[in-house]
């Protein structure tokens, strides 16, 4: 349905949120009685401002919105660059590579023994996320995660290889779904905006 020419923000009507064209009466509104199961006659007759077509316009409108970030959140994904520190098995970069992802490491470009605020400038520099053992940079007063393409950082109660590489495995997966760029991850849990999704680690 061509919901274009029943929905419309305007400054001037409810701050600018999605409204049905020629009311106050917000999308949102109309899909949040959906999802509560009011029926649409019944939405109808509590909104006499509303049509049919109306609500279907809600519908169609909310179904390309999800398209869209579904989309965008793919594009993300496949976008972000990776460096992998020199605490980290060069594994790291090749499981990174393997998903689809560009991913280097300190290594590879030379800036072994490199001061925190060297490594973590060039990552800014050619838009790298940073994956890390070090925990300060987890920082968020030092390093501010809005600021920097990207940090992950594992906290783990062991550091040798097959166990860090299967705590790795299990987050690879979660990038498709929620991108890493300009956040902070913590190794067993992730911080996006607010939002805390739960990585356990998997023992071998």
């Amino acid at each position: 349905m061509a919901w274009r020419n029943r929905i419309s923000a305007n400054p001037q009507v409810c701050h600018g949120k999605a409204c049905i064209t020629g009311t106050r009466i917000m999308v949102s509104v109309i899909l949040d009685n959906l999802a509560a199961g009011v029926s649409s006659e019944e939405i109808l007759q509590s909104y006499p401002s509303l049509t049919p077509e109306d609500i279907q316009a809600a519908l169609a409108y909310a179904a390309e919105i999800a398209r869209e970030r579904r989309s965008a959140g793919e594009r993300g994904s496949r976008q972000m660059k990776f460096k992998i520190d020199e605490n980290l098995p060069a594994e790291f970069a090749a499981l990174l590579q393997a998903a689809g992802y560009d991913a280097v490491t300190v290594a590879e470009q030379k800036l072994q023994g490199n001061s925190d605020a060297l490594v973590i400038e060039v990552c800014r520099q050619e838009e790298r996320i940073l994956v890390t053992l070090d925990l300060d940079f987890a920082d968020i007063q030092t390093y501010p995660p809005e600021e920097f393409p990207g940090i992950m950082v594992l906290r783990v109660s062991r550091q040798d290889k097959p166990y860090l590489i299967s705590v790795f495995r299990r987050a690879i997966p979660l990038m498709a779904k929620e991108p890493v760029d300009h956040q902070l991850w913590i190794n067993s849990s992730c911080y996006l905006q607010g939002l805390c999704i739960s990585i356990p680690p998997n023992p071998p």
